[in-house]
């Protein structure tokens, strides 16, 4: 049994997306390789672009490392489609983003959570959190990229906090309404 409940049955992409089910995404990154993703995160500049770690966690506790800057030129170039992906990928993507599609906008987004731990974090388990994504409204695009950090034991609304605290930016911001 898995400590997330709705990680324990089978799923397909859309659903791993959904529910952040990082067992799946082991599972795809041992089928893709170590090789053939350090390819993959080269060719989207993605971040530092240092794997540094073992193929099925090297982005939750390995050396990859990216900034939130980093991470919003990453959502444009997709939403962009300058990679060139297949537009079939490319609109599966973006269709599995959806979180929230109302008539005045449409908010995409991801959410993310690492671990750090040894000299860099002064000897304490540091959980990185992350939501980043884009809100579409009217012919205006928004992209934001929030990251969120707690030493364990992290607070019990450190899950939750990441989407808030954006929504809240946003909604300050006059993307979301209040």
């Amino acid at each position: 049994m898995r400590t997330v409940p709705s990680w324990n049955h089978d799923q397909d992409m859309e659903e791993a997306i959904k529910n952040s089910t990082v067992w799946y995404y082991q599972e795809v990154a041992r089928r893709i390789g170590a090789s053939k993703m350090q390819q993959y995160l080269k060719a989207v500049h993605y971040g530092n672009m240092t794997m540094g770690g073992p193929i099925d966690s090297f982005w939750l506790t390995g050396g990859l490392r990216i900034s939130c800057d980093e991470q919003i030129e990453f959502l444009k170039n997709f939403y962009l489609d300058t990679y060139h992906f297949s537009p079939e990928v490319i609109a599966t993507v973006k269709r599995i983003l959806i979180q929230e599609d109302t008539l005045g906008y449409k908010l995409s987004g991801k959410t993310g959570w690492g671990m750090m731990n040894g000299e860099e974090t002064g000897g304490k388990k540091l959980n990185i959190g992350w939501f980043v994504g884009y809100v579409e409204k009217g012919e205006d695009v928004y992209f934001f990229a929030t990251n969120i950090e707690a030493v364990d034991p992290v607070p019990d609304n450190f899950a939750a906090a990441r989407k808030e605290i954006t929504k809240k930016c946003l909604r300050d911001l006059g993307v979301l309404p209040n």
